[in-house]
């Protein structure tokens, strides 16, 4: 998972951030082509149906480009991007917990699931499977780590939590995951971990 990792976001040019503070149309739409293809991972990891990937990546860079006048460089911009990208995610989610209770509070009906895409590849659904039982918290760390590659420190600052919950949330996750593929008869090379963890 997190062997693939893009290098562009994290190499972000200093140059192509100023001038998307100056709100330079070129330059965000540079940005957006560097930056957009980690969003998808990133927020898909976290859980985001594939029919709503659009609307959240789009939520996320209408974020960035707000806020990047404020982005003073303390932390990687890779951190500061995933961090709107896991508050997106959990803003979307508090939103839709309280529009499902609204209508089932008031008889407006049973929410509507939908199927995955037909043109879904396998990996993209074992994946799913053997995520789907870990709470937000362990999902965002396990997605942060592996799919985004971030340390444990940029983990740490993008979560809001201190680095040994980071690393505890990473252990329980993993342990999780491999109960999860068990159960569903995966073997453990369906379980890809960065090396070094």
């Amino acid at each position: 998972m997190g062997q693939d990792q893009s290098e562009l976001l994290r190499e972000v040019d200093p140059e192509l951030l100023d001038r998307c503070r100056r709100a330079e149309r070129v330059a965000q739409g540079r940005l957006f082509q560097l930056a957009a293809q980690d969003a998808v991972r990133i927020i898909r990891g976290l859980g985001v149906r594939d029919a709503d990937l659009d609307d959240v990546v789009q939520d996320v860079f209408v974020i960035v480009f707000r806020q990047l006048p404020g982005f003073e460089g303390r932390s990687a911009f890779s951190t500061w991007f995933f961090q709107i990208c896991v508050n997106v995610v959990r803003g979307r989610r508090r939103k839709s917990a309280r529009d499902r209770w609204f209508r089932l509070a008031f008889g407006e009906g049973r929410e509507e699931t939908s199927a995955s895409p037909a043109g879904q590849v396998d990996a993209a659904r074992d994946a799913e499977r053997l995520l789907s039982g870990l709470s937000e918290k362990h999902r965002e760390v396990l997605v942060l780590y592996e799919v985004a590659g971030l340390s444990g420190n940029e983990i740490a600052e993008a979560t809001g939590v201190p680095l040994k919950t980071v690393w505890t949330r990473l252990h329980h996750a993993r342990k999780k995951v491999a109960e999860r593929a068990r159960e569903l008869g995966a073997g453990a090379g369906a379980l890809p971990v960065r090396e070094g963890a």
